[in-house]
């Protein structure tokens, strides 16, 4: 059963072995396998026991009247524009089914990636579903069963957002490559559960190469652990955080140091089998964490290289129940090939399928006009270039006129082995020139825009979150859901009367 101190438990939540083991008005529903929990919704735990309402009935099922649109991709690359508290799976809201009354429809997904968070959460039985509809963990969980299909602008190919930050920048479907060590539940590093990961060691450097599903840029602000169920000393307690443009280009630190918990012997522990909500601002406040904030940088990285140690330098594995890199994710937004712009002192090549522009020299250049800046703001532009030399090629940068620096051009494989450079720089509103000046030779294959975006600091988030409390919680947390759900966002305590009547 569940520890002690997590009696009595609440609705949808378990361990439990006997009624006295819940609170009052609930009762223990012993299971010898999959049979649901009645009153409740999600996945349970084969075999193991759940507190219920005394009066509980089984959901209905819904019976459709129309239609229902095929789901849209559960990996959005929109993201709602303020920090999300928890997650849907596949549909947009969750029904909040009547023992006396059946539904007359099933929510209806939208076609098209959605474009905005809804500006005010639907209310229970709507007569028409939000304009849009939440596309990344939405702050609270809708009780109204949409009976019309939402309706969704095309999105412009060329419109620019202004990305907000994320509570992971690693989503749950991205991948997870350990090394020095061997584990067959890596994914549940990043599972958005406290299910806990354990790679056993086999020497040298310990850690985690993370490659985020979007494929796209992103900027790191902090990184959070969460404790597995036992063992503290198998908890990670320092870091070292490394990022690469691309996964032929060399790792570059990006920070390094202690977990605040470095100095507990036994922090609290996270019950496994147990969703987490974690948001930009902070981890799952009903959840044992740590968090290192990484000083304010401009990095874009593709991916990110995670190396620990352990609390007890003689175990054997690493061991912990989740991990998130806080941040915000770039959106490309344009890709612009060299051979197509204004090329001086240099010539057009191709070389395996792939055409360039090679630098004859210094002073050669290839100048990208009508480059989109969007809205304008703070941009980055990745360069794609190659050195066949065995010298750095410095080439220097400039927009609309104005240098900003240059970047080294550093000596690839072969001058068919492209490599890519990152420059931090502002956009103008509307088109904008981008020129490259080569200081010796070179080859340039494209230059792609990322969207602007901020760049807003974890070191003082508001509220402030509280990661390791000074005594555990005295309840647990659902790890399933009641049927019939709040209009607003969960309470932090569960209910003591049984939802689904």
């Amino acid at each position: 059963g569940s520890p002690a101190e997590n009696f009595p438990l609440g609705l949808c939540e378990g361990d439990c072995d006997k009624d006295s083991n819940c609170q009052p008005g609930l009762i223990c529903q012993q299971r010898s396998g999959d049979e649901p929990i009645l009153g409740c919704i999600g996945i349970a735990a084969t075999g193991e026991d759940y507190c219920r309402p005394v009066e509980a009935t089984t959901p209905p099922t819904p019976q459709p009247t129309s239609s229902v649109t095929p789901p849209v991709n559960p990996n959005p690359t929109s993201l709602p524009s303020s920090p999300p508290t928890s997650e849907p799976t596949t549909t947009t809201v969750i029904p909040t089914p009547s023992p006396t009354q059946q539904p007359t429809n099933q929510p209806i997904e939208p076609t098209v990636p959605p474009s905005a968070h809804p500006t005010t959460p639907p209310t229970a039985g709507p007569s028409s579903s939000p304009t849009t509809a939440p596309t990344s963990k939405p702050s609270s969980l809708p009780t109204g069963t949409p009976t019309t299909q939402p309706t969704t602008a095309e999105p412009t190919p060329t419109a620019v957002t202004v990305l907000s930050p994320v509570s992971s920048v690693v989503g749950k479907s991205s991948s997870v490559t350990p090394f020095g060590c061997v584990s067959t539940s890596s994914f549940q590093a990043i599972d958005e559960n406290t299910n806990p990961i354990k790679c056993t060691k086999t020497g040298g450097p310990l850690g985690f190469v993370l490659s985020p599903y979007h494929k796209q840029l992103s900027n790191v602000h902090a990184i959070r652990v969460y404790g597995s169920k036992h063992y503290p000393s198998l908890d990670p307690v320092t870091y070292v955080l490394e990022g690469r443009v691309d996964t032929s280009s060399p790792w570059q630190l990006i920070s390094q140091g202690d977990f605040p918990w470095i100095d507990q012997s036994s922090p609290p522990r996270n019950p496994s089998r147990n969703f987490m909500y974690s948001t930009y601002e902070s981890g799952d406040p009903n959840r044992k964490f740590t968090q290192a904030d990484i000083p304010a940088h401009d990095g874009a990285y593709l991916e990110y290289k995670i190396t620990v140690t352990t609390r007890s330098s003689s175990a054997s594995e690493v061991k912990f129940a989740e991990i998130e890199l806080p941040g915000d994710i770039l959106s490309k937004m344009s890709t612009y090939e060299a051979e197509d712009q204004t090329v001086v002192d240099g010539n057009i090549q191709s070389l395996y399928s792939v055409k360039y522009v090679n630098f004859s020299g210094p002073g050669s250049y290839v100048e990208f006009t009508n480059v989109d800046g969007g809205s304008g703001g703070n941009c980055a532009l990745s360069v794609n270039y190659s050195n066949g030399g065995s010298n750095p090629r410095p080439v220097e940068v400039s927009v609309n006129g104005n240098s900003i620096g240059s970047f080294a051009c550093n000596p690839t494989i072969n001058a068919a082995d492209w490599n890519n450079e990152i420059i931090e720089t502002t956009c103008e509103p509307g088109m904008n020139t981008v020129r490259l000046t080569s200081t010796a030779k070179g080859n340039v294959n494209k230059l792609v825009v990322y969207k602007p975006r901020s760049f807003p600091t974890v070191s003082d988030p508001t509220p402030n979150p509280t990661p390791i409390p000074s005594t555990p919680p005295t309840t647990a947390v659902p790890t399933l859901l009641p049927t019939s759900l709040p209009s607003t966002a969960p309470p932090t305590t569960p209910p003591t009367a049984g939802p689904s009547s």
